[in-house]
């Protein structure tokens, strides 16, 4: 698996075929947003993600890592060529 820090993309390429499979993350809760911007500025941009997202908030780590997980899985071999959009409806918007 590899992240491309550019586009937070986490990527799970299949045995050797090149082909592979990846999750496209939309606003995710982490730790280091609350240490990152002073505290009023990320309230302001967490409320403005939040009147954007279908879901009206930020996704958490754990509910990115799962899809992760779920695409690592060799149960999932045959998902080949996708990008899953774990983002709370932001493509759909």
């Amino acid at each position: 698996m590899t992240t491309n820090n550019a586009g937070h993309v986490a990527l799970v390429t299949c045995g050797g075929t090149g082909i592979g499979r990846a999750i496209a993350p939309g606003p995710t809760e982490t730790p280091i947003l609350s240490t990152a911007l002073p505290a009023d500025k990320n309230a302001e941009i967490t409320a403005a993600e939040a009147a954007a997202l279908p879901l009206k908030r930020r996704g958490t780590a754990d509910e990115v890592a799962r899809w992760i997980v779920a695409l690592a899985d060799p149960a999932s071999a045959w998902v080949t060529g996708q990008v899953i959009a774990v983002d709370g409806g932001m493509a759909v918007a």
